[in-house]
């Protein structure tokens, strides 16, 4: 009788308190579904860690500078590496922790509509001041792109391609790279196209080849795309083999490359591959998940319960373990119906929920270790054989939450939050990797006892987002 009534007083503190996390959250980004980031507030707590004490409603509102570190483990390395063009080495050591933005690539938050925004934008939502940005600030994201990249970049205004080269200094610092008149010079190409173009002669006299400080004078004056045809190695030759050093002292970001801020993210070549720490120098980190053009947020649909009763390894014949009713799942397709795993096995630890109705009290939310369930859809899922960790969305399809490490005689789990990375991909469209990002236990933020509140969408909805 005692523990009914403590769960029920539990339910009446869930609906207030969710009630004031809808206004909080709600309020937390009013331009939702448009391409903006919305403005951190300056008195947004900071920490080393996520607080232990997390509520699963709390769980938009922490800033990724907030997160914990990931441990690197041979799963972490093997769940990032089919997603990139090429093998690299990440230069981490199995063991060490590293900060989540080092781990994440921008293509994870492709459903918050991070590709669709600009680097003003998210200067602009973080108060970074953009003329003390420069291109080494910005990692791999805008120094791997080549000249042919950024003349292809239709938002890039004045257009690049009939700018002078004299009007563009990080191109600039690049064709002096070029040329053999740095510090590391690159491997000179054949410039003899260049010379006849810059110094034809005359029909009685053939001109004397220009040296190279000569011909970097004179192509000042050349727009980026003659200078191209003329040394066609050029327009390939990506910007960070200038060197850093240069690169820096061309001066702020629009000032080496003008309205380059202003270009959508989807514009840069490989933009999903970058880590999101290529947008530390803008202040990404400080903004939270409810700040994204994509807000996460409560969905609609959603669920209020408690997390009743923690439920661990079973001793042998406890049937306990075979939960039929779960409400964690996975995403097998486009249309973004979370659909319920199953108990594999007769061990399957688990907070059993209470919730206010018949059809979904008793329902099981899974620890997903040692279970699998169809989850990514398209040609990014493959390489897992398209199956990835149950869990629930209860904001939106952005993130998965997960409940892990069920201790049944502590009465606790810790919350967890796990990503996709997505892509469209010619011909096929949205494609996503399962909810597996770090790894199948996903990013944990806070812990979960007997009596906390719990939000969940149950199995056979669409989940509500884009």
């Amino acid at each position: 009788m005692f523990h009914r009534i403590r769960r029920i007083v539990a339910l009446l503190m869930l609906v207030v308190s969710l009630w004031m996390s809808f206004g909080g959250v709600a309020d937390a980004n009013p331009n939702t579904g448009s391409a903006s980031v919305a403005n951190a507030p300056a008195n947004a707590p900071r920490s080393a860690n996520a607080p232990r004490s997390l509520s699963m409603t709390d769980i938009p509102n922490l800033r990724l500078r907030d997160y914990p570190p990931i441990e690197v483990t041979e799963e972490l390395i093997s769940n990032l590496q089919p997603l990139m063009p090429e093998e690299v080495d990440f230069g981490w050591s199995v063991g060490e922790r590293v900060p989540v933005t080092e781990v994440l690539q921008i293509g994870s938050f492709t459903l918050f509509g991070i590709s669709e925004v600009s680097i003003g934008q998210i200067a602009a939502a973080t108060g970074t001041n953009l003329s003390e940005v420069r291109i080494g600030d910005m990692g791999g994201l805008i120094s791997s792109q080549t000249p042919s990249d950024f003349m292809q970049m239709s938002s890039l205004r004045p257009d690049i391609s009939s700018s002078e080269l004299r009007s563009v200094p990080a191109l600039n610092a690049l064709v002096k790279f070029q040329l053999g008149l740095t510090e590391s010079p690159a491997e000179v190409p054949d410039l003899s196209a260049l010379n006849s173009f810059l110094n034809p002669g005359t029909s009685e006299n053939v001109a004397v080849p220009l040296s190279k400080d000569e011909l970097f004078e004179r192509a000042q004056t050349l727009t980026v795309k003659q200078y191209s045809e003329l040394v066609p190695e050029f327009k390939n030759l990506r910007l960070g083999a200038a060197g850093e050093k240069d690169l820096n002292e061309v001066g702020s970001l629009n000032k080496a490359i003008p309205g380059i801020s202003d270009v959508p993210l989807k514009q840069f070549k490989g933009s999903t591959n970058q880590p999101i720490k290529s947008l530390s120098g803008v202040g990404f980190e400080n903004l939270s998940l409810s700040q994204l053009p994509e807000a996460l947020s409560l969905v609609e649909g959603v669920v209020f319960g408690v997390a009743d009763v923690a439920l661990g390894t079973p001793r042998d014949g406890d049937r306990e373990q075979m939960r039929i009713r779960i409400v964690s799942g996975g995403i097998p397709d486009r249309s973004m119906v979370l659909v319920g795993g199953e108990c594999r096995g007769n061990s399957c630890p688990h907070f059993e929920i209470a919730a206010p109705t018949s059809q979904n009290h008793g329902a099981a939310w899974l620890d997903p270790k040692g279970q699998e369930v169809k989850d990514g859809f398209g040609s990014l899922c493959r390489p897992w054989d398209c199956k990835g960790p149950p869990g629930n969305h209860p904001f939106g399809p952005n993130v998965r939450v997960l409940i892990t490490e069920v201790e049944q005689t502590q009465g606790r789990a810790k919350i967890a939050i796990s990503f996709p990375y997505c892509a469209t991909i010619p011909f096929e469209g949205l494609s996503c990797t399962p909810w597996i990002l770090p790894t199948a236990e996903g990013i944990p933020l806070g812990e979960l006892k007997e009596e906390s509140p719990v939000v969940f969408i149950p199995p056979g909805l669409r989940i509500p987002g884009e």
